[in-house]
């Protein structure tokens, strides 16, 4: 069966890299009829690391439909280094790239061509890839990471509960300090006692 594959990212937040998300296209190139579509959160990316993985999530699930492909994005960039006219740099994009090769071992024909946001089964996949990270934003609420400087969402909850502990720990030990003697009122200023534990 040949194939049509449309692949697309979409990233953002502060810096190189941001949260991302990818989504892409399965058709069956005659009738355009849809065989697959998908998307999902992929952490944070660079926008040509998303893109890149886009194609490959995109390549690798249409193995199953077929064997001779036509690859659509709208990234220049990644289009030029696969067709081999634009310069790879980026060594975590070289690595993608070996990727992309390794893949078009698996077709009998395939090819890659860049094409506008403008086009109709890209605007689909950018606008579903977008709706994808906007879930995934409200869905992992963001922290950042001081061992990575990066956000990491899954450390919300630990470090808000690691921080509540502390705080009990500490007025924990500054009521154990108080001598049973002394009457407390709820205008006790605890400080007293930090610096007469001192």
């Amino acid at each position: 069966m040949n194939l049509i594959v449309y692949a697309d990212a979409a990233s953002g937040g502060g810096g190189p890299e941001g949260p991302s998300a990818i989504a892409y296209l399965i058709l069956e190139s005659e009738t355009k009829y849809v065989l697959e579509k998908d998307s999902k959160y992929i952490g944070y990316k660079t926008n040509n690391q998303a893109e890149y993985e886009a194609l490959i999530t995109a390549l690798r699930s249409a193995i199953k439909f077929g064997d001779s492909v036509i690859c659509y994005s709208d990234s220049k960039l990644m289009v030029g280094q696969i067709n081999g006219t634009t310069k790879i740099i980026d060594s975590k994009m070289r690595t993608e790239w070996r990727k992309v090769v390794g893949l078009k071992e698996r077709f009998k024909k395939i090819s890659f061509a860049h094409t506008p946001r403008s086009n109709r089964f890209i605007y689909i996949v950018d606008q579903l890839a977008k709706q994808t990270l906007r879930k995934a934003r409200k869905e992992l609420p963001e922290v950042e990471s001081e061992d990575e400087g990066k956000r990491q969402p899954q450390l919300t909850f630990f470090l808000k509960a690691r921080a509540r502990a502390r705080k009990l720990s500490i007025l924990s030990g500054i009521l154990d300090s108080i001598p049973p003697s002394v009457e407390m009122s709820p205008a006790t200023p605890l400080f007293c006692f930090c610096h007469a534990r001192a």
